[in-house]
């Protein structure tokens, strides 16, 4: 019953429960609205995201949780999911991310450590970079701060702990140990496997629509483990930050003027083979500076010297090769001519 909910969440004195922030109206469906609890963050700057109406969990469950996050997801427009919004504003109130609070908590952070601006969330000692996104609405672009996700890995792995980055266990495991227990037995789950840990509840099943597209393959990832990635990061200082914006166009440019470069001062099939190895050898650099935190964008450079090169080799075979055909039938003539 929601009165057990309430009890039990009262009684473990650590639970965050999620707000709801996923509606862009400006009224909800009854005539006052509920709003957010503040909590004492007040990040600064003008990065977070506006929401007008949030739902927060009714009011004897809200009032049992230690606190609140905000359970907003905003894909890329391509799709996928690799970005956190870390905070929500709701009436001057500012609300983070489920998985920014569940870490700021464990870290024992106090609200007046995060502060947002320049570009960067810093968390004490913790620092996110952050990019400004802006979409339309009818009422004019609105304009909000995101940092990049670092997930350890796809929603499924090989070699993972029961086959995902993080431990995951089925309610139905858990109640069939809450009933070993009760019975004296061993049960299949021990409880000790949860102590000293984060962890999240929530739903995988497809038809619930809490399963995203990430970056890697292997499957949507359930809402829950998108946000324990994020207090994954948070706890162990491993954020992703984009390049700078010079170093996008720059390896444009020198991707697209080697390729070029390349085809018209070699054979064609020499220009394809050293464009080729160029190419590895950057995705090979990009790869590694993923690793250590840097995410250098691989696509544009690669369609950049892909089509210089396509241009390059085209240009040869129609343009050029149409001069060489022309001067060979105009030396024929003259051959002919002589003789």
């Amino acid at each position: 019953s929601d009165q057990a909910l309430v009890d039990s969440v009262k009684a473990s004195g650590n639970v965050l429960l999620p707000i709801d922030a996923s509606f862009e109206g400006d009224v909800a469906g009854s005539a006052v609205s509920p709003s957010a609890a503040d909590q004492g963050f007040h990040p600064g700057g003008a990065g977070a995201l506006d929401r007008r109406v949030v739902f927060p969990p009714f009011g004897a469950l809200a009032a049992a949780a230690a606190g609140f996050g905000h359970s907003l997801f905003i894909l890329d427009s391509d799709g996928p999911i690799r970005h956190t919004v870390p905070f929500v504003s709701n009436r001057g109130v500012a609300i983070p991310s489920l998985g920014l609070a569940a870490a700021l908590r464990v870290d024992g952070a106090v609200p007046s450590s995060v502060t947002m601006g320049d570009g960067t969330l810093r968390l004490g000692s913790r620092q996110l970079s952050l990019s400004t996104r802006t979409v339309r609405a009818p009422d004019g672009p609105i304009q909000y701060a995101w940092g990049l996700v670092n997930f350890r890995g796809p929603a499924a792995m090989d070699g993972g702990r029961d086959g995902r980055p993080y431990a995951r266990f089925a309610f139905f495991d858990l109640l069939v140990s809450e009933e070993q227990m009760l019975a004296g037995q061993a049960p299949k789950v021990d409880p000790a496997r949860f102590r000293d840990k984060v962890v999240f509840v929530g739903v995988s099943a497809s038809g619930l629509s809490d399963a995203f597209a990430t970056p890697f393959a292997g499957g949507k990832m359930p809402g829950a483990q998108v946000h324990a990635a994020v207090a994954d990061d948070v706890l162990s200082n491993r954020f992703l930050r984009p390049a700078a914006p010079i170093v996008r166009f720059g390896t444009s440019g020198v991707a697209g003027l080697g390729a070029g470069l390349l085809a018209a001062g070699v054979p064609v099939w020499w220009a394809i083979g050293l464009t080729g190895a160029a190419l590895t050898a950057f995705w090979i650099a990009a790869t590694q500076a993923f690793a250590a935190g840097l995410w250098i964008n691989v696509t544009e450079p690669t369609l950049t010297a892909s089509i210089a090169l396509f241009a390059a080799v085209a240009y040869e075979y129609v343009i050029e090769g149409r001069e060489k055909r022309r001067i060979k039938r105009l030396f024929g003539q003259i051959g002919r001519a002589h003789v």
